[in-house]
Parts: structure tokens; C-alpha cells; sequence
């Protein structure tokens, strides 16, 4: 598993980055919590988190909830310039998507 991500290293350090970015400053937080609320009527009780990155599981869940709120970064990047780097590009969101589906087989199979 943890070869399989090394593959993927560069889009989950993108991931791992917005994610930073998101959680490590408490406006940027409430303001990304807010828009997901009032915007996109999403549950804001699933929270991002940071993977620890030798439990190949919890980058399961950092990715899940990472897209959970796609259309919340990608918003926030249209309206808020320092957070547009960060965000992936649709060519890029379709890799997170695909090692979505690969994590979640193994991540289901070790809840069994």
C-alpha cells in the first residue's frame, strides 16, 4: 500500500498541502466551514484532517473528506486569489478520484 502511494506523492502532497493551508489558520477555517454550510448545504461536522502518513487509512479519509468538499475549494479558489494555488486543477481532481477508489477497497476490507 505504501509503495502504491509513493506513486501517487505529488497529488496527495497537493491534497496534504490544501488541507494545511484550510486548517492551520482559524478565518480561513471558519470561512471555508461557512461557505460548505450556507453555500453548499454540506454537513460540516465531517471535518478535513491531515493524514499521518504511515496509516495508509487515515489518507483514505484526508482524500474522502478532501472530496467531500471539491466544490467548496473550487469555489473559494474562484473567489479568494491565495488560496487558488493551491487548489487542483480538474485534470488533477480526477487522479484524487481515482486513488479515492483504489484506498476505499482497502479501507473496506479492513473495517470487514
Amino acid at each position: 500500500m505504501q509503495d502504491s502511494l509513493q506513486l501517487s506523492g505529488e497529488i496527495l502532497e497537493t491534497i496534504r498541502s490544501l488541507v494545511k493551508l484550510i486548517t492551520k489558520s482559524s478565518q480561513r477555517s471558519k470561512d471555508f466551514y461557512e461557505s460548505a454550510d450556507k453555500i453548499f448545504h454540506l454537513d460540516v461536522r465531517k471535518k478535513l484532517n491531515l493524514h499521518m502518513q504511515v496509516r495508509w487509512n487515515s489518507t483514505y479519509e484526508m482524500v474522502d473528506n478532501v472530496l467531500y468538499y471539491k466544490n467548496v475549494f473550487v469555489y473559494l479558489a474562484s473567489t479568494n486569489s491565495p488560496l487558488k494555488p493551491y487548489v487542483p486543477m480538474e485534470e488533477e481532481w480526477e487522479k484524487v478520484m481515482v486513488i479515492h477508489k483504489f484506498l476505499k477497497l482497502f479501507y473496506k476490507a479492513t473495517c470487514i
